[in-house]
């Protein structure tokens, strides 16, 4: 009994050979490109039951870059948990027969060289690097029931009708991608018996290929057919699906759906074949969410989209073909055979309420303003005219007129009879304060100290000298 084997960089082993071999839980072969055959002939793996109470071996077989590969002899095994040949079997024109294998939990392989006519049960298939060998229907014919199902990168494929596999049901997701075939070959990957994709179907970046979908009726999930070149989809059965996303695929028209029925979210983008007419998807009861159409082609008319959408069928709208292009709501679009007011939808009438209130408040803020303004240029010119008649009470009186003292006023009687109050300080003060004369007096008071008008430098020789009280020395002013 060996547990596990690995077989590492052996460019010149051409055969690997056990024939006694029972039991072996892990192979690993990898960079032996002269390696021709694989032989174990009394293998039969320990099976352990699985949450489904399905027997699934525990054994893990990884055979990597043996592209001399022509002989696989797995005696009597019947099932494996990993299962991968990959870069295995490319030089081999011949198929290379699994024939006990009835179920596996991952099989990975990149040649469809291998046959494995009795296996029915598959939980993920991957099918990446394709090479030379390409796709053939033959090589998984019996598998019913697949888990995930992954076919990507290849190039270079011709055949008729590649499908590697025909299973009733897609359990969990579906991806199709960068699957390039060579032009004119009449290329196909039909899933003829598919009925159910239960996760996520994911098709995008192939060329030359028609990808049909003959019997699928139900995805669980969404559907994507995205940047895909001269690959024609037929998914004419469908009936439900999540979000139905086909966008930016050239040389081919959209799908034409009549058996559509429900969906979440349909968004569609490229040329629609105007043959059908404009009722694209007969069938339909709900569109729950939103469906954008973005045809290229000028011709498709909207005008049964829009009429769904009016029914409710189609909750959210936007379609850029002809009557009535654009749409967002069930309420804004306008019944025909209505007057115009009751064609104002609620939103319309939203819409007019929002613009004319406004409006309104517009014309009240600029009533305001030119109120407030108007009172800012009028009291602006009051205090001008106030400005004007204070600079013309300040102006100095004439001589020629008539002035009569009084207290704390000099009032001067002008020549044309009016009578201004003046701003000239009294010319007497009580003598107890101190005040700013107009002209020297001749005589002051021993007593108290006043402020001259003069200059104090520039008093006349012949005048006495100013005594401070308290103090023994007279300062004269110095005659310049």
């Amino acid at each position: 009994m060996i547990s596990s084997l690995t077989v590492l960089d052996s460019p010149y082993m051409e055969i690997l050979n056990f024939p006694k071999l029972l039991n072996m839980d892990y192979l690993y072969v990898n960079n032996a490109r002269s390696l021709t055959t694989i032989s174990m002939p009394e293998l039969a793996p320990e099976l352990t039951p699985d949450l489904d109470s399905d027997f699934i071996s525990t054994a893990a077989f990884i055979i990597t870059d043996a592209v001399s590969l022509q002989n696989l002899d797995f005696g009597n095994a019947t099932g494996f948990n990993h299962l991968a040949l990959t870069g295995s079997g490319d030089t081999n024109f011949t198929t290379i027969p699994i024939p006990g294998v009835t179920a596996i939990q991952t099989l990975e392989i990149s040649s469809m060289v291998f046959d494995f006519p009795n296996l029915t049960s598959v939980e993920h298939v991957m099918i990446n690097s394709i090479s030379y060998g390409g796709l053939r229907d033959q090589s998984l014919s019996r598998v019913t029931s697949v888990g995930d199902l992954t076919v990507e990168d290849g190039l270079g494929l011709a055949y008729g009708d590649s499908a590697p596999i025909h299973p009733d049901t897609i359990n969990g997701s579906l991806v199709l991608q960068s699957l390039n075939y060579a032009e004119g070959f009449g290329n196909s990957l039909s899933f003829t018996g598919t009925s159910t994709i239960g996760g996520n179907a994911k098709i995008e970046s192939n060329t030359n290929v028609r990808i049909g979908f003959d019997d699928l009726v139900t995805i669980g999930g969404n559907f994507s057919f995205a940047n895909n070149t001269n690959c024609p989809l037929d998914i004419q059965q469908l009936s439900s699906v999540e979000d139905l996303i086909v966008v930016d695929n050239i040389n081919m028209t959209l799908p034409y759906l009549p058996n559509l029925k429900t969906a979440k979210n349909i968004h569609l983008r490229g040329y629609i074949d105007p043959a059908p007419g404009a009722n694209i998807f007969p069938a339909l009861s709900l569109v729950s969410g939103s469906m954008i159409i973005e045809n290229w082609n000028s011709d498709f008319s909207c005008s049964k989209l829009v009429s769904q959408f009016r029914e409710s069928i189609i909750h959210n709208l936007s379609c850029n073909g002809t009557d009535n292009s654009t749409a967002t709501t069930p309420s804004t679009l306008p019944s025909s055979g209505s007057n115009a007011a009751d064609r104002l939808s609620d939103g319309a009438w939203a819409g007019i309420g929002v613009g004319v209130g406004t409006i309104i408040l517009g014309s009240i803020i600029a009533v305001v303003w030119l109120f407030l303004h108007y009172r800012r240029q009028q009291g602006g010119t009051a205090d001008d005219k106030s400005l004007s008649s204070q600079q013309k009470e300040a102006q100095p009186p004439t001589l020629s007129g008539l002035y009569e003292t009084e207290d704390s006023r000099i009032i001067r009687e002008a020549p044309d009879g009016a009578v201004y109050e003046m701003a000239v300080p009294p010319a007497e003060k009580p003598d107890d304060h101190v005040r700013e004369m107009e002209a020297p007096p001749a005589e002051k008071p021993d007593d108290h100290v006043r402020e001259m008008d003069c200059v104090p430098g520039e008093m006349p020789a012949s005048s006495p000298g100013v005594r401070l009280e308290g103090t023994k020395s007279t300062k004269k002013p110095s005659n310049e």
